[in-house]
């Protein structure tokens, strides 16, 4: 891998994700999440969209006739494609470090809280469980799926990030929620029902609400993350019916550099923009 370079990685979620995020931003690459239960149609209609230059799936890494990176790009996602075709987004170091940072501010999570994954890597929500793992060197259990029994089996995770289907299949099967310090849930509307069932067998829900070109939650329990602000700028045009998409402002604390972070920058006070469009791009200035 050299800088510039955008790698799509097809694996299976694994502790193998952590030292592979950090080795593709050690050598200046992107990273492009793709996710390896995607039939081979939908996933070559994205890397042909996208255009990675070098691709990493179970078989093995191959170099691609893509197209390089801007050299502060460090993460591509692709979004839900509710909408349509899914975009791309592009996140800069110092926004991820941001979202990073404030969403362990709000939790009052420290460095040495595990965190269980055991949502899909492909997405912003796993992707920020596995980025504790990265740049704050926290401890990170990576589940390869969702599996109730497992989440149940589990012991010693402060926090988790779940979809309100995991949570209502946890409540079902009548795991112990309380061993978690928070759940974090986003990704859909939460039934108030369900939070109070999950209250009820002792979890301390959160429920998140954001979008991939926010970098994930950055709204929990109906408040803005400690130093965040956040607004819609319809300036391109009046109502959501007009043609130029709107601009999403993001601004977030910074964290100081950890032993995972090295060359990430000095503490800051990040701004986070990004453009919603076929190819989105968040960017961050101090």
């Amino acid at each position: 891998m050299s800088p510039g370079d955008v790698v799509a990685v097809s694996l299976e979620p694994g502790p193998a994700w952590i030292d592979l995020v950090a080795e593709i931003w050690a050598a200046g690459a992107a990273l492009l999440p793709i996710d390896h239960r995607l039939p081979p149609p939908e996933a070559d209609s994205l890397l042909g969209r996208a255009r990675p230059t070098v691709s990493l799936d179970a078989v093995g890494a191959r170099r691609m006739d893509g197209a390089a990176a801007d050299p502060e790009v460090v993460l591509i996602v692709a979004t839900s494609g509710t909408g349509g075709a899914p975009k791309f987004v592009q996140f800069d170091r110092r926004t991820i470090d941001a979202a990073v940072a404030a969403s362990a501010s709000a939790l009052g999570a420290s460095d040495g809280d595990r965190w269980l994954c055991c949502l899909p890597l492909a997405h912003v929500g796993g992707l920020l469980v596995l980025l504790r793992g990265v740049l704050l060197g926290a401890p990170v259990t990576i589940h390869p799926r969702f599996d109730a029994a497992a989440v149940e089996a589990q012991r010693g995770s402060a926090f988790t990030s779940l979809v309100p289907t995991m949570l209502g299949r946890l409540v079902d099967a009548g795991a112990r929620l309380s061993a978690f310090r928070a759940i974090l849930v986003g990704g859909a509307h939460l039934p108030p029902g369900l939070r109070a069932s999950a209250e009820r067998a002792g979890a301390s829900v959160v429920e998140t609400y954001g979008l991939t070109e926010t970098c994930g939650g950055v709204v929990y329990d109906g408040a803005p993350l400690p130093g965040t602000e956040m607004r819609i700028d319809h300036r391109g045009g009046v109502g959501p019916r007009s043609s130029t998409p709107p601009r999403w402002s993001i601004h977030g604390p910074r964290r100081p550099r950890s032993r995972r972070t090295a060359g990430f920058g000095p503490a800051t006070r990040a701004r986070s923009t990004a453009r919603v469009d076929s190819t989105s791009s968040v960017g961050s200035t101090t």
